[in-house]
């Protein structure tokens, strides 16, 4: 069991929030990637492709999908944007206090305290940790805000004790 607990602090910047919505709309953006291409690949091949010919029948499909996916991109990043701009929670200076009890945040404006039953996934990423409260919504935790190795190692032994290991995604 870990029992010294580990104490970080920072600000999460808006090009962190904005990492964390790709790593959060990664798998949504991808199934509709590959949902839309294959409705409209087969559209077209039902409808023209005696007309058409192969090499439409599979750019057409393909051009329509990435325009969708780009025009995603850009609504999702004017969201982002306006989100991080607005929530200045987002913005205060944080500091994290972790035992094998709770995390705690602590601002200026806030004081937050989640027991490690409330937290129903955990994903390392190479930049930082996303512990999941619900479906939508994460704490973000910047690798950059730990002192030291040590300090996440002993965090990553902190959420394997902690986590469903179903749950649970480490490097």
């Amino acid at each position: 069991m870990v029992n010294k607990s580990i104490t970080l602090d920072g600000q999460l910047t808006y090009e962190e929030f904005k990492q964390y919505s790709r790593y959060h709309s990664r798998k949504v953006l991808t199934r509709y990637f590959i949902i839309v291409s294959s409705i409209t690949f087969i559209a077209i091949y039902i409808m023209a492709f005696d007309d058409l010919g192969w090499f439409l029948t599979i750019s057409v499909p393909l051009s329509v999908t990435y325009l969708g996916f780009v025009t995603l991109k850009v609504i999702l990043n004017f969201f982002n944007k306006h989100h991080y701009d607005r929530n200045p929670l987002l913005k205060q200076k944080m500091k994290y206090m972790i035992n094998a009890k709770s995390i705690r945040l602590t601002s200026d404006r806030l004081q937050s305290k989640y027991d490690w039953e409330e937290i129903i996934s955990s994903i390392e990423f190479k930049d930082m940790f996303l512990l999941y409260l619900t479906k939508t919504s994460a704490l973000i935790l910047p690798k950059r805000h730990f002192q030291n190795k040590e300090d996440i190692n002993r965090f990553k032994e902190l959420l394997k004790e902690k986590i469903n290991p179903k749950k649970l995604k480490l490097m």
